[in-house]
């Protein structure tokens, strides 16, 4: 009886071919639209940020109320304050976008876009380098050593993969720097990031307080 059916239904469609063809052609447009969505939706409502707990994570901004102005950053020196005496959070941790240039013998110059980071902002998130080490608290202090972290991108685009790439010595912004860690693949936190570099030794003296240029990530006590 099914085999039957297949074939009346075959026969009806060659009859008809001007409606069979736009018939698949709604039945594929409608299934790839749907397809599309549920895509979109399924990355971005339903799949949970790739961090550890991150219903957790929260971001923090500053608000001027006396003169009803729009939310801006933090200021180093605020952050400080926060991650000293905050007790609502675990953790508090900041970063500011930096363009940063990278020369030595691996190839052209390059600019990449980057990030100063305190150092506990990858802990924070429960991601750690593929290779080498993160950043220790020793590391982000006035007049530590520079030290950076690269993207698994700049790894494989300018170093094609070179385990040996740590402790090389490059120069960021001209200043002598050695890598330490390579991060995981498409990890770019938080967009599009390529280098990282901890933010204490370069924002020594600390900038004024209404300097608010930071964005700061924290976590729930």
């Amino acid at each position: 009886m099914l085999l039957q059916d297949v074939k009346y239904a075959l026969r009806s469609l060659w009859l008809a071919k001007g409606f069979a063809v736009v018939a698949i052609l709604c039945l594929g447009f409608g299934i790839g639209l749907n397809s599309t969505i549920f895509s979109i939706v399924d990355g971005v409502l339903l799949k949970p940020y790739p961090y550890a707990d991150p219903d957790r994570l929260v971001y923090l901004a500053s608000e001027n109320r006396t003169s009803g102005a729009d939310r801006a950053g933090v200021s180093f020196r605020d952050l400080e304050d926060l991650r000293t005496s905050a007790r609502s959070f675990a953790t508090v941790t900041g970063l500011q976008f930096r363009s940063l240039s990278v020369s030595d013998s691996g190839g052209e110059p390059s600019r990449y876009q980057g990030q100063l980071i305190t150092w506990d902002l990858f802990p924070m998130l429960g991601v750690q380098p593929i290779l080498g080490r993160a950043f220790t608290a020793s590391d982000d202090q006035p007049g530590a050593a520079a030290v950076a972290l690269i993207s698994h991108a700049v790894w494989t685009l300018r170093y094609h993969n070179d385990g040996n790439v740590i402790g090389r010595q490059i120069l960021v912004n001209g200043n002598p720097t050695v890598i330490v860690g390579v991060m995981p693949a498409r990890f770019e936190f938080p967009e599009n990031a390529k280098l990282w570099l901890p933010i204490t030794p370069i924002l020594t003296p600390p900038p004024a307080r209404d300097a608010r240029s930071l964005n700061v990530f924290a976590r729930l006590a």
